[in-house]
């Protein structure tokens, strides 16, 4: 765009650009499991959260799929070498900020500034083994001077706050600016070879070329006059692994970044975007700072991990090697480019310290997770409103409740040994005290009162009960029975639900995207949480698996997809069964990932193909012709299941992964389910 000339130290080296993104740490080597849901500047699972996904809210769960990312092939990159790790024992983090220098970016550069000591500190605590090195590329435009202000990798992040310092906005002729150069400048950077690498670029105009700014205004609307492909730039950073974050500050390089995005996707890679347009737009400078500052230092903690280095879901540091008691729930062998997984997680709060939270899930690895993650899950232990409701509503909620964590109030079913107590610890003359009969009467029928933090395995409304997994037990047989008449209260999705006679079912409100779900004001360590996340596998590198969900490219180790992720295309094992009890199964998917078979309905223009199609003899068996015209063409869905009519003659909604966002499929066309390693074929 064009600025008004201001002074600006020239750089002496060739800058770099790169932005956070959720991938894998450098060394090969399979990663401990570590979770989270949601990318930094999103929730959630997570983020988003893992980001972290959005549940059922009827008689089956309902959740967030990730989207399938697009995978162009691209041209060649230039090849660079890297510089081995200096850093001695421990992991190095090289972080490149890459900003447009020119006149309307001066907010900016004085932001990136002052926030920088607080990034790296936030960065630090919740990896205490780690190296930090700082560079900066700023860029201009093609004819300014100076073209580039580089500061080289440094340690010293005082020295790099005062270089920056330095760094004034100046020049800009036409619209475009020379981001292409600014990426040359940034791949040429000292990176070192098993550093994780990161890369914010901060921008508000696009490069040069009429495919990155196709509305005008470009002195070179053939491209960088240096010859330089953003399209191979992109596919570079993507092979050196380099984390790239886009911090969007307004709409006018949405071209670019829709190429950007592309490419580097073809390097097995997602570009994480940190969309602060409408935040620039209608919030103060200091809201948009504090915008920044979360989204920067939660998306760094992720792709950093622990003080390891060692890549993981959520960029979770493993404090404990895990010894696998379970055993897997696919085969990996099977394993295969485009398949979709589904993870879901229980977090257990063990330490909060400012922006780290610690935890420990239910396989037993303790990890650090940014605090935004977790706003992003649902809790079990927080509730903002309460609400009655009458025992018919309660066991309604009840079989919503699928795989999000709860907690319930109940008592127990009262028993002889602690009615003996009861007695024993009363006196004869209260027989005769009509409050204290009253009290003690009710003590021995009521039971022990208790608390659960659980989520639902099976609701069986018909006999009154539910089977939950208590989160809590300390014995290996976490299975319990749930009898609903003894039910007092349940907290789910930030809200306390209390049995009161004559209350009526009351609709659940629905959060927006990226509102936390509870009060973040009072986490607290014993809190626990929960959420589900989706990946398409999209390389396979040894025992290292490169997914995208929800957008961000997360690498996990193959470990954890075969011990902790259910697999929507293997399975091991077949079962014909009738369709009524496919689709019992169907209704207990709850948010596993799935694939159904099952046939379209038809419609004229198919009639009129397979009759144009079909042989005399074919034409003259009626019965059967008819048959095949109303069958319709078969269709395989992968996704997850939204809410399911429970009954033969019923239909499911369900969330696609790939294609159209939801599909309503009718129970009696259903032909075959994959779920949970095993292929239910309707008989």
């Amino acid at each position: 765009m064009a600025r008004a000339p201001k002074k600006v130290v020239a750089a002496k080296k060739a800058p770099k650009t790169k932005v956070v993104k959720k991938e894998k740490a450098p060394k090969k080597k399979a990663a401990e499991p570590k979770k989270g849901i949601k990318a930094a500047a999103k929730a959630p699972a997570v983020k988003k959260a893992v980001a972290p996904p959005v549940l059922a809210k009827k008689a089956s769960s309902v959740k967030k799929a990730a989207e399938p990312v697009p995978a162009p092939v691209l041209t060649k990159a230039p090849s660079l070498t890297a510089k081995k790790s200096s850093s001695k024992g421990g992991k190095t983090l090289d972080l490149c900020l890459l900003l447009d220098c020119t006149g309307s970016m001066s907010s900016w550069i004085q932001r990136s500034k002052d926030t920088l000591h607080e990034i790296i500190d936030t960065v630090k605590a919740a990896n205490p083994g780690l190296t930090i090195r700082v560079c900066f590329v700023g860029y201009r435009d093609v004819k300014d001077t100076p073209r580039f202000s580089i500061q080289e990798f440094s340690e010293n992040i005082a020295e790099v706050k005062k270089f920056i310092s330095s760094v004034g906005a100046s020049g800009g002729g036409d619209f475009p600016e020379d981001v292409q150069g600014g990426f040359h400048k940034a791949l040429a950077m000292d990176w070192e070879e098993n550093s994780i690498k990161t890369a914010f670029h901060i921008f508000d105009a696009p490069g040069h070329g009429k495919d990155l700014c196709p509305g005008g205004g470009d002195d070179y609307p053939g491209g960088s006059p240096d010859g330089y492909k953003i399209q191979d730039q992109m596919l570079e950073f993507a092979r050196k692994k380099i984390n790239f974050t886009c911090v969007k500050v307004n709409d006018s390089c949405n071209a670019m970044i829709k190429i950007m995005t592309e490419s580097y996707a073809a390097g097995g890679m997602n570009l994480n975007i940190t969309d602060l347009s409408n935040a620039c737009k209608n919030k103060s400078q200091a809201e948009v700072t504090k915008d920044f500052v979360t989204a920067a230092t939660s998306y760094i903690i992720s792709v950093s991990g622990g003080a390891d280095g060692k890549p993981g879901k959520g960029g979770a540091g493993a404090a404990k090697k895990i010894v696998r008691k379970n055993k897997p729930l696919w085969d990996s062998t099977k394993i295969a480019v485009g398949q979709w997984l589904s993870q879901t997680q229980y977090y257990h709060v063990t330490a909060v310290d400012g922006n780290r939270v610690t935890v420990e899930n239910q396989w037993g690895n303790m990890m650090h997770v940014s605090k935004d993650i977790i706003e992003k899950m649902d809790s079990g232990n927080h509730f903002e409103k309460e609400v009655g409701m009458n025992m018919t509503t309660l066991a309604d909620l009840i079989e919503t409740l699928s795989d999000t964590i709860f907690q319930v109030n109940f008592r127990k079913q009262p028993n002889r040994e602690d009615a003996e107590e009861l007695l024993k610890a009363a006196k004869f003359g209260d027989l005769k005290d009509k409050a204290k009969l009253t009290a003690l009467a009710k003590s021995i029928i009521e039971g022990e009162p208790c608390n659960m933090i659980c989520h639902l395995v099976k609701a069986e409304n018909h006999l009154g009960r539910s089977t939950v997994i208590d989160l809590t037990a300390k014995t290996e047989n976490k299975f319990r029975q749930i009898d609903h008449r003894t039910i007092d209260s349940i907290i789910f999705r930030n809200v306390k639900y209390s049995l009161k006679k004559g209350a009526k079912k009351v609709e659940e409100e629905e959060k927006k995207k990226d509102e936390p779900k509870w009060d973040s004001k009072k986490l607290a360590v014993g809190n626990w949480f929960s959420g589900t996340s989706y990946f398409k596998i999209v390389r396979i590198d040894g025992d290292e698996v490169v997914t995208s969900s929800d957008g961000k490219s997360v690498t996990v180790s193959k470990d954890i997809c075969e011990y902790e992720m259910h697999n929507s295309s293997v399975y091991s094992k077949e079962e014909k069964m009738a369709l009524t009890k496919v689709v019992k199964v169907l209704k207990d998917a709850h948010s596993s990932v799935l694939q159904v078979a099952f046939n379209c309905k038809t419609d004229d223009k198919q009639v009129q193909e397979k009759l144009s199609a079909c042989t005399e003899q074919e034409f003259k068996n009626a019965k059967q012709l008819a048959q095949e015209l109303l069958l319709g063409r078969e269709s395989v869905l992968t996704g997850r299941l939204s809410t399911s009519e429970n009954n033969k003659l019923g239909r499911s909604l369900f969330r696609a992964f790939d294609g159209s966002p939801f599909a309503q499929i009718d129970h009696r066309t259903i032909r075959w389910l994959i779920l949970k390693d095993i292929k239910y074929i309707v008989q």
